[in-house]
């Protein structure tokens, strides 16, 4: 619990204020500690990144470890300032003289209009940090370089927190604290998140919620929050899983976004389209599970000739790099589909493209088959043995869709549709 002395300096820096229902991960939260002090004591350079797909939990973690520790604030820092980056790359003046605005408002006030550029703002700045050198400066949700540029020059220790990897370069990896399926909620803390909204669940219970919300901490407290205003609804995320994750599930929550969609949608902008190509055809591939580069280049439209190799290397790592994929640790051939990422991916492909998904899905059986004959490797075989109920679901759906089957009024008369059926029908 942080003494008076830290909830003050963190209460003036606008560090989010803890939620009555969050969990204390402390195994995480030591990590993270270690890690700032390190950086802290380190000459190397002045910040380290928090990175990971959308709704991991980056900025609570963070709060929590600032608040958690005391021998960061008071020791490391006297004052610290979190800053949300919401600008692009027209906007960074927004955030620059925010910044400026909470370190001296006087200052801002006595700035001419004709001088309102990245370079004079920031020298202002650099002055007033230096004034002050013990200042943690927290950037939330970076997304462009052009924001890293400006901060990591900053005279402060800086912690970002981003989805996008590629800010940074790999020389900087031991300055990367990652949030990915390692860090991910285990079925006792999903229990407990649920008890702290009035809801005790079994095991069987936690993991049906596990999967519907793709074990996702943002979309986990907005199925919660909704069961809680409508006691009745947990039945559906609790008893049955859905066909994919709800992530387009839309309820207010204290995560910044309506639903897990809409910030999935904002990341893909930044994808580019070559790799967001063939990362929709990823979604006839199995979600939350490693899967070798070979199965995932088998769907890819990309020749594996010539120069192709780099190419789908570049691919793969475009898409690592935005947080769509995780790439497992010391190991280059293993990757992992983010559930509610693939989630929604599968889900616009069904409503857009379902006919190519069956192509797809085909070519993969194929491929699969002919490798499988060819190669002394088993490694085509074991994945199709152990999805293959997955793909063969994925292809009747698909046709079903593509026949634009729809069940018969005589049907829907002799049938009776529960509420939560009808509910359900919103989202699949």
């Amino acid at each position: 619990m942080a003494n008076s002395y830290i909830e003050k300096v963190l209460y003036t820096g606008q560090v989010p204020k803890p939620l009555s229902y969050e969990i204390i991960r402390e195994d995480l939260i030591q990590a993270l500690s270690h890690k700032i002090r390190c950086r802290t004591r380190g000459n190397e350079h002045n910040w380290m990144i928090v990175c990971g797909p959308p709704g991991s939990g980056k900025s609570r973690l963070v709060a929590q470890t600032l608040r958690s520790c005391p021998e960061l604030i008071g020791h490391f820092y006297d004052r610290v300032f979190w800053m949300v980056d919401n600008s692009n790359d027209n906007q960074l003046l927004t955030l620059m003289t925010d910044l400026l605005c909470r370190l001296n408002c006087q200052a801002l006030a006595n700035l001419p209009s004709n001088e309102f550029d990245t370079f004079v703002i920031r020298e202002m700045i650099k002055q007033e940090l230096l004034l002050k050198p013990k200042t943690l400066l927290v950037v939330d949700g970076i997304q462009t370089q052009a924001c890293f540029d400006f901060c990591s020059y900053l005279p402060c220790h800086i912690i970002f927190t981003t989805c996008f990897a590629d800010l940074f370069y790999e020389s900087h990896e031991n300055s990367k604290f990652f949030m990915g399926k390692d860090q991910e909620l285990n079925l006792n803390e999903i229990q407990e998140l649920a008890a702290n909204f009035g809801f005790g669940l079994s095991v069987e219970e936690t993991i049906c919620l596990k999967y519907n919300s793709g074990n996702n901490p943002a979309l986990l407290v907005k199925l919660l929050n909704a069961a809680k205003a409508n006691p009745g609804v947990i039945q559906m995320f609790i008893k049955n899983k859905a066909f994919q994750p709800y992530e387009n599930f839309r309820y207010n929550s204290s995560y910044c976004y309506r639903s897990l969609s809409e910030r999935i949608e904002q990341l893909l902008k930044y994808v580019d389209q070559s790799a967001l190509k063939c990362f929709e055809c990823c979604s006839v591939l199995p979600a939350d599970k490693w899967i070798r580069r070979e199965i995932i280049q088998m769907i890819w439209p990309v020749d594996s000739c010539g120069e192709e190799p780099n190419v789908e290397l570049w691919l793969v790592a475009e898409l690592v790099n935005k947080s769509l994929m995780e790439k497992r640790v010391n190991d280059d051939v293993l990757y992992l589909l983010y559930p509610l990422i693939h989630s929604y991916c599968l889900r616009n492909a069904l409503k857009n493209e379902s006919d190519e998904l069956i192509r797809v899905a085909t070519l993969l059986k194929s491929r699969i088959a002919s490798e499988s004959e060819y190669s002394s490797s088993n490694i085509f075989s074991e994945f199709y043995e152990e999805n293959q109920d997955q793909i063969e679901s994925l292809i009747q759906k698909c046709s079903n869709i593509a026949k634009n089957t729809v069940p018969n009024l005589q049907d829907l008369q002799e049938k009776t549709i529960s509420w939560h059926q009808w509910f359900k029908s919103f989202f699949y």
